[in-house]
Order: C-alpha cells, then sequence, then structure tokens
C-alpha cells in the first residue's frame, strides 16, 4: 500500500479515530500507544507482542490545551510500591526488616490523565498528524 493512500486514509479518517481514542480506559490506551511504539521504533517494523523492548509500565495521557486534540504523551508509570516485611524462621532477637517492593498498579478501567504541554515530554504521539515524537531524557 503506497504512504501516500495511507495518508489519505489518515486524513479522511482522524476525526474517528481521535474521537475513538478519547473513549478508551487508561489499559486500552496503553496498550494502543504502546503497540504503535514498538511498531513504528523496530527495524522491521512487526510487532513482537512478547518482546520486552519498550517499559510496559507506561501510562499515557492527554496533553493539555484546545491545541493538543489529539497528542497523547508518557505521563507517568503504572508501577507503585509498597511495605513488605520477610517472615521466617528467625531468631527472637531478630526483627523482620521491611522492604520495598514494585509492583503494577491496576488500570483496566481508569481515566485517562492530562498532562501539560512541555518540551521535556519523553515520548509523544500525534494523531492528528500520524507524527511520533522521541525526545532524550538524561
Amino acid at each position: 500500500l503506497p504512504e501516500t493512500e495511507l495518508y489519505e486514509l489518515l486524513q479522511v479518517q482522524r476525526r474517528r479515530i481521535i474521537s475513538w481514542s478519547n473513549n478508551l480506559h487508561q489499559r486500552d490506551l496503553d496498550q494502543l500507544m504502546q503497540t504503535a511504539v514498538q511498531v513504528s521504533s523496530s527495524v522491521t517494523g512487526s510487532l513482537q507482542s512478547s518482546a520486552e523492548v519498550l517499559d510496559k509500565a507506561n501510562r499515557w495521557s492527554r496533553i493539555r490545551g484546545e491545541r493538543s486534540i489529539g497528542r497523547w504523551a508518557v505521563g507517568s508509570t503504572r508501577t507503585a510500591t509498597s511495605l513488605t516485611c520477610q517472615e521466617g524462621n528467625q531468631a527472637i532477637d531478630e526483627i523482620p526488616k521491611p522492604s520495598l517492593v514494585q509492583h503494577r498498579e491496576r488500570s483496566v478501567s481508569a481515566t485517562v490523565g492530562l498532562v501539560m504541554d512541555a518540551d521535556n515530554l519523553g515520548v509523544e504521539i500525534d494523531m492528528q498528524i500520524g507524527q511520533m515524537t522521541l525526545r532524550a531524557k538524561h
């Protein structure tokens, strides 16, 4: 399929695509955006669903502003930290030491957040023009 036909299809359908993506819950939006990043950033353009190439903990957000309709960026991650205590066969004078454990937050039906439009957004996808921008984070 020629690129010109893909671009024309995007232009004809972009309002529907943006409206559809605006109605997605957080988990579905994250999966959509991570898949788009993975396919577009791979050398072969293939989707390897089992590949750990990308950080699957990314939480995508809408970019705030009336000039940012259809723009999405990674706003945060879905990991949270909790305290756990290690228990087992211990001497009486030993106290279990708490440790920090990271786990994934559930985002099945969570609403999508908003981020401010800024120059320091790491990954941004603009559905209006079909553009992905990667910025270096130091």
